[in-house]
């Protein structure tokens, strides 16, 4: 649980710094967090991220106190210099632990937490329109904007300097980018996994691992377990979901202590609030699992994570999606030939929820459009080959800004470790060759070899052990659907939690504002609310509207505030 922020009072723009008011550098941690905190004559320096990789802060340390600012693995930082009277910090190469900061004329305001910055902004907390309507039509803001207006997300290895004369200073390093340079073999890429592992049970005492039917936690256990590691489990849901009784199976097999939260139980406004504001009204109500339960949260708060966060890149949207013949992204000679293909599966992924928005509202086409394509532009340098200009995308966009977003809902709580994006694992596993990622088969075949038991547990995605793999409707669900036949894209049953319970009113309020700031008229609003209300989309509107209605400072308030 790391969580730190910055106050700096300006005086005709300038920063005005002194140490000796410790109300400025605020940071929440417990006994055994990520945060390191340097101190000393005229400075502060907080370094936090993945613990994983602390061992970099004294690096950091020295070459902040050199003027020396640069992005580093896992690790973000805020410098407060009073001798030079300046501000700086830096996120993580990959973006996993943001900054945001808000510029103002009286106050400069740096933060690790999106809920702290809504926090500190109370009554002047405001509805970004083109953030609420990036969120609406992609499930995330695709550039540094936030929901809250005139707050700035730094995207990953992004620096920021507030010099003694007042101003802000931006600077990019090159962005981190998988590239197949060789071609890894399995044993190279469980290997990798395996060491990425243990390096994060060496960084806590109190290790967690969040289990539930897929493959990502199944892996992080197999991993651990091999190396002779057993770490508390649990998982969160409704008892007679898939994900529950499979990750109990899995803790009572494997001798695990295991928390199981209910979330049916839960105060569903309390629950909704919680998620809410811990998210800083980013997050929808449907992406919140791991808060909807607060007895699940003080029996496991305090604990180190092992999240899966990232393993989405080698099985994501363009993998599990099966179609023959995605092994030849692999051959040099038609890499390049393939990049639309590329581009139209990356763009049917954004359009899951983009296109119902464009059918219910056609006058913003134009503008969605343009915010897409904003995005695939920075991706220029990756259109030699079509599985790195896929990869690329995903690992920076989606886990860069929506996983990341879900993830920081953790922070106030646990300790988060990502051993999926770890720099060796991320090359292994970026090398390896296409075919290893059809049908999540890199994470059978490392499960079964680390720990055959776990192989022989159910998945969710067949209803089957694991070992059994896959029928040709699973492995090929894009061909089933062409031929007639009933693909199977995901679950084999139902999911963690039915929100339909809980997201049960339409009310659309909350952006209404921002979509006639737009340019709607009223009737428009109208019409194209009612059709979204009838879409498949339809939760994520209810979730994402669920969420802005607390960005009212007033219904905050009413409820007790923070």
């Amino acid at each position: 649980m790391t969580i730190c922020s910055i106050s700096i009072p300006l005086q005709q723009g300038r920063p005005v710094i002194s140490l000796e008011r410790d109300a400025s550098v605020m940071f929440k941690r417990n006994a055994h967090s990520a945060l390191t905190h340097f101190s000393g004559p005229g400075f502060h320096l907080l370094a936090w991220g993945d613990p994983a990789h602390c061992d970099q802060d004294a690096e950091i340390r020295g070459n902040c106190r050199r003027g020396l600012f640069k992005p580093y693995w896992g690790r973000s930082w805020i410098y407060v210099d009073r001798e030079r009277n300046e501000v700086a910090g830096c996120t993580d190469r990959l973006g996993l632990f943001p900054i945001l900061y808000c510029h103002r004329s009286s106050q400069l305001t740096v933060t690790s937490d999106r809920g702290v910055m809504l926090e500190l902004l109370g009554d002047e907390a405001q509805i970004n329109p083109q953030a609420m309507l990036d969120l609406l039509a992609f499930g995330q803001v695709m550039d540094e904007q936030s929901i809250m207006r005139g707050v700035t997300q730094l995207r990953a290895s992004r620096c920021f300097h507030f010099s003694s004369d007042g101003q802000l200073q931006l600077r990019d390093f090159p962005p981190y980018r998988l590239q197949k340079v060789r071609c890894a073999t399995l044993n190279e890429a469980v290997d990798a996994f395996v060491g990425a592992v243990d390096k994060c049970f060496q960084s806590s005492p109190r290790v967690a691992v969040s289990l539930s039917g897929g493959l990502d936690s199944r892996l992080i256990l197999a991993a651990a377990l091999k190396l002779g590691h057993k770490p508390v489990a649990f998982s969160y849901g409704c008892p007679d979901s898939a994900d529950m009784r499979i990750a109990r199976d899995i803790a009572e097999s494997h001798g695990l202590p295991f928390f199981a939260g209910d979330m049916r139980g839960s105060d569903r406004w309390t629950s909704m609030k919680r998620i809410a504001l811990r998210g800083g009204c980013e997050v929808p109500v449907q992406h919140g699992h791991a808060l909807a339960d607060e007895t699940l949260l003080d029996q496991t708060r305090g604990f180190t994570v092992i999240t899966g966060t990232g393993a989405e890149t080698f099985r994501a949207f363009y993998y599990d999606r099966g179609a023959p013949g995605y092994s030849l992204m692999a051959v040099d000679r038609l890499a390049s030939r393939l990049l639309p293909y590329a581009r139209r599966y990356i763009r049917e992924e954004f359009g899951k929820l983009a296109n119902p928005v464009i059918r219910a509202f056609p006058e913003l086409g134009g503008r969605l459009e343009a915010r897409f394509q904003m995005m695939l532009d920075r991706y220029h340098d990756c259109e030699t080959d079509a599985a790195d200009l896929m990869d690329n995308v995903y690992l920076a966009e989606r886990v860069g800004r929506m996983v990341v977003s879900g993830q920081q809902l953790l922070d106030n709580d646990y300790e988060r470790c990502h051993p999926f994006l770890h720099p060796n694992v991320l090359e292994t596993l970026g090398a390896l060759p296409v075919r290893l990622r059809l049908g999540s088969l890199f994470h059978r075949k490392a499960i079964a070899k680390l720990s055959p038991s776990l192989a022989s547990v159910d998945w969710d995605k067949t209803g089957r052990p694991l070992r059994s793999g896959l029928r040709w409707r699973e492995r090929y669900p894009g061909l089933a659907a062409r031929l007639g036949r009933q693909p199977c894209w995901g679950k084999a049953s139902s999911g963690v939690f039915d929100y339909t319970a809980w997201l049960d009113l339409d009310n659309v309020e909350p952006m209404r504002a921002s979509l006639l700031q737009e340019g709607l008229s009223e009737g428009d609003f109208k019409r194209g609310v009612d059709a979204l209300l009838t879409d498949a989309s339809a939760l994520h509107v209810r979730g994402l509207n669920m969420v802005l209605g607390y960005l009212n400072s007033g219904r905050r308030s009413a409820e007790g505030g923070l």
